[in-house]
């Protein structure tokens, strides 16, 4: 099939998803090795399904990044400025994944596994399943719209207060422009209010939902153990774009306090070593020796080792640690390379340098 004769077929059959599986390839021979991991793409945002499609890529990114045993090379949708005629074309939200690169070795042996055929079609299935339940849940307090990670989208807040807030959760901690607001669905009814009734028309400039329980208590004390949502608005003024801040009196937590201490769990432009992949590549190689695993007496077949760390905004590194082989000699070297490496070039949200996590995947292959 064409790919237009592939989105003339989903259209014939009006298709709820559309889904194309890939395996990628590098062509610079010199880089072949440093080139690897999966990835998921969507349309540009002028075409009709792109948001849609985000949402849909997000939730499918979410579930390979729990057993998937290769790096998740962009832990959000990926764009490209030249068009692809299958996720542009489609009335449906549609997406590419490109499962990992076969001119990678340890991509394509694991590629080739069982294991991770099994694996991409649990985690896709899975997918599905809570995309489509998040995406027909009509009690959800905020408007479909409102809800992506740190994002910038072109919405409005609306009051959609209906007789269905009583299905809102109680447990979350709502945020409105770094002051808290409350928990559950009187919060969330009092910002739709607040948004609606003091600010005038105001789009969201982001909403940050924070789900890691660490993050969320460090940043909220125990006000945040269930989770929280962060809201902040824009408006436009003598054509200059300005963030407004509540006029409640009720309201304690000081915007100030909240963007000096915030940690991003997604940005738009993440935290990078320097030099970039080229830079990251060549420091690896001279540091770590790839015999460790096979010390720690590790059977045949590929191992991944997961090491999280915060990027701070002079680039200086935090919290450095993994859960992966956590008692192993390969895990420490992981660590220790990440340690004793230079600052970081910070990430970046909205235009501004930002104190954000960050998520390093070494790979091994263990064989005779």
């Amino acid at each position: 099939f064409s790919v237009q004769q592939r989105v003339e077929f989903s259209k014939a059959h009006r298709a709820d998803l559309f889904i194309s599986f890939h395996v990628d390839a590098e062509t610079i021979k010199i880089e072949k090795d440093m080139h690897r991991g999966m990835s998921v793409w969507v349309a540009q945002d002028n075409y009709k399904n792109a948001y849609a499609s985000k949402l849909f890529a997000s939730a499918i990114i979410e579930e390979f990044k729990q057993d998937y045993k290769l790096p998740i090379l962009v832990e959000f949708p990926q764009q490209r400025q030249i068009g692809i005629w299958v996720l542009q074309e489609n009335d449906c939200p549609a997406v590419v994944i490109e499962t990992g690169y076969m001119t990678n070795k340890i991509d394509l042996a694991y590629l080739q596994t069982e294991e991770a055929k099994e694996t991409i079609a649990k985690n896709v299935l899975t997918a599905i399943e809570k995309y489509a339940s998040q995406h027909t849940d009509e009690s959800v307090q905020l408007t479909a719209e409102t809800i992506f990670i740190d994002t910038v989208p072109k919405t409005t807040i609306k009051n959609t207060a209906t007789k269905k807030d009583n299905n809102l959760p109680d447990n979350k901690l709502y945020v409105l422009n770094g002051k808290i607001i409350g928990k559950g669905k009187i919060a969330a009814v009092q910002i739709n209010k607040l948004v609606e009734n003091k600010y005038g028309d105001q789009t969201i400039q982001s909403i940050n939902v924070i789900t890691v329980k660490e993050v969320s208590l460090k940043k909220y004390g125990l006000q945040g153990k269930d989770g929280v949502i962060e809201i902040t608005t824009v408006s436009k003024e003598n054509g200059k774009i300005t963030i407004k801040k509540p006029i409640t009196d009720n309201l304690t937590f000081n915007q100030d306090s909240v963007q000096d201490t915030k940690v991003f769990t997604r940005v738009e432009t993440e935290a990078t070593f320097p030099g970039g992949s080229t830079g990251w590549f060549n420091y690896y190689k001279k540091n770590m020796d790839d015999k460790l695993p096979a010390q720690d007496n590790w059977k045949n077949g590929p191992y991944v080792v997961i090491v999280t760390f915060i990027v701070k905004k002079d680039g200086s590194l935090t919290d450095i640690k993994t859960d992966t082989y956590p008692e192993s000699k390969t895990a420490q070297a992981c660590i220790n390379l990440i340690k004793k490496g230079p600052r970081w070039i910070p990430a970046r949200q909205n235009d501004q340098i930002v104190t954000a996590y960050r998520k390093e995947t070494f790979s091994f292959m263990v064989a005779d």
